[in-house]
């Protein structure tokens, strides 16, 4: 599909013919704050807007209000949650939270033309402004630019990041929304933020990328996928996390499908899209790049050392196609003396790691029901590996609705394997470790 240049169907993903049924529905100024618990929870009422490409409200429409969540988390880290039709996300995999870092207590102050959002420090952690937008007047025939959400956002206290509350060449004409969500069939399919860029602002990060290290003016699909080499934009490894030279740090808190348009679509912001109805931002502020890194690794977790066998030999190859030439690997490996390390430290043997990553479907390798011949041993457990510890990659390739393997139904399976540990991933991969001493990694 060729581009439209325009943001509603290039980064929005709207059909170009509007024949499908989805609205857009734009932040309007927040009706009320106030404190619950520890947060601080905005309301903002949401207008529909036009089936058009010219942005403009439906207000035969009524609005719709969601509640919009600042926490702060220590010193220099601010969440920013919405959703619709669901709680807030509170925890999930991804999340491994130090338990130094503590929810510092919000509060709020209502003064003329702005709420004041202030932490027990009595620092200002965000402000929700009333104020007018400033026009650069050349036609009396442009009608005024319609309300939005105008947010401030203050991580550390010092550092302003600011939500894109009037990006648009008309009123009519957006290149990004401050907040705004994507409905179809009365269900949330879509939500979107962006936050105000700099004309020379770099980003960094975002995972495994094979081009240059600024990002800026790039728009990034994180969409996990067969790299199939390093000069393109498929990649494994998307991290939805970028790093800013204006001193703060963006987490968006989802395995979902979503895109970040840095500087891109609109060069006056860096855009935000995720395919589901929840729409959870951690923004870490600093001057210092690795202090940023740090507390992004207390939300997300730190590295662990990783067991004392993985620090041998790692053999990897694209695919493997038969049980004889993964034997045949083993062998080898052996006669040149390299299945066995000697850890000086501890005086004892380490086991190397052969790794085989495999592409397997259920015709390669195992010709039929796979997980059985693991568990029966019969067809690559034992003696012919010798004291290579293998690692399996195997994808099932089964559909996200498919309900036909269980944790239950994996853990009878491999009931007779004493050290198995099994894993059930909600994605349609399936992630399976299996351990067992001359045994099989299954993941």
């Amino acid at each position: 599909m060729r581009p439209s240049n325009y943001q509603l169907f290039d980064f929005l993903d709207f059909n170009m013919e509007l024949n499908e049924g989805e609205r857009l529905w734009r932040a309007c100024r927040p009706l009320d704050i106030f404190v619950e618990g520890s947060d601080v929870l905005v309301q903002v009422p949401f207008q529909q807007q036009e089936n058009s490409n010219e942005i403009r409200p439906d207000i035969k429409v009524p609005q719709k209000i969601l509640t919009l969540r600042l926490r702060a988390y220590g010193s220099a880290i601010l969440r920013l949650t919405t959703a619709a039709g669901s709680a807030f996300r509170e925890d999930s995999a991804m999340l491994e939270r130090d338990p130094g870092l503590k929810v510092e207590p919000l509060s709020v102050e209502k003064q003329p033309g702005q709420w004041t959002v202030y932490d027990t420090q009595k620092l200002v952690r965000a402000v929700v402004s009333f104020a007018e937008p400033e026009i650069d007047w050349w036609s009396d025939l442009q009608p005024a630019p319609d309300e939005t959400i105008d947010l401030r956002l203050y991580p550390d206290g010092e550092k302003e990041i600011r939500l894109s509350a009037y990006d648009m060449f008309s009123p009519a004409r957006h290149d990004a929304f401050a907040l705004a969500y994507v409905e179809q069939d009365n269900a949330v399919r879509r939500m979107t933020c962006s936050f105000h860029a700099e004309p020379d602002e770099c980003f960094f990060g975002t995972g495994e990328r094979f081009a240059k290290m600024d990002l800026s003016g790039r728009t990034l699909v994180l969409y996990n996928q067969d790299g199939q080499g390093v000069n393109n934009r498929r990649t494994y490894k998307n991290v939805p996390f970028y790093l800013s030279s204006e001193g703060y740090g963006l987490f968006l808190h989802t395995s979902a499908y979503a895109k970040f348009s840095l500087a891109d679509h609109s060069t006056r912001s860096a855009q935000i899209l995720v395919d589901e109805e929840c729409l959870d931002v951690f923004l870490i502020a600093s001057s210092q790049p690795e202090r940023i890194l740090y507390n992004y690794r207390c939300l997300t977790g730190f590295p662990q050392m990783p067991p004392l066998w993985s620090f041998g030999t790692w053999m990897s190859r694209m695919t493997y196609y038969s049980e004889e030439e993964v034997k045949g690997i083993c062998e080898r490996l052996r006669s040149e003396e390299y299945h066995l390390r000697r850890d000086s430290s501890r005086y004892r043997l380490v086991r190397n790691r052969l790794a085989l990553r495999m592409e397997i479907q259920y015709r390669t390798f195992f010709p039929t029901r796979p997980l059985l011949y693991v568990s029966s041993r019969k067809r690559v457990l034992g003696s012919a590996f010798g004291s290579c510890l293998i690692l399996l990659t195997m994808r099932p390739n089964t559909k996200k609705p498919a309900k036909t393997i269980t944790s239950v139904k994996l853990k009878r399976k491999f009931r007779a394997l004493p050290t198995s540990v099994c894993k059930i991933t909600p994605e349609p991969s399936i992630l399976l470790t299996i351990r067992q001493r001359n045994g099989i990694n299954l993941f």
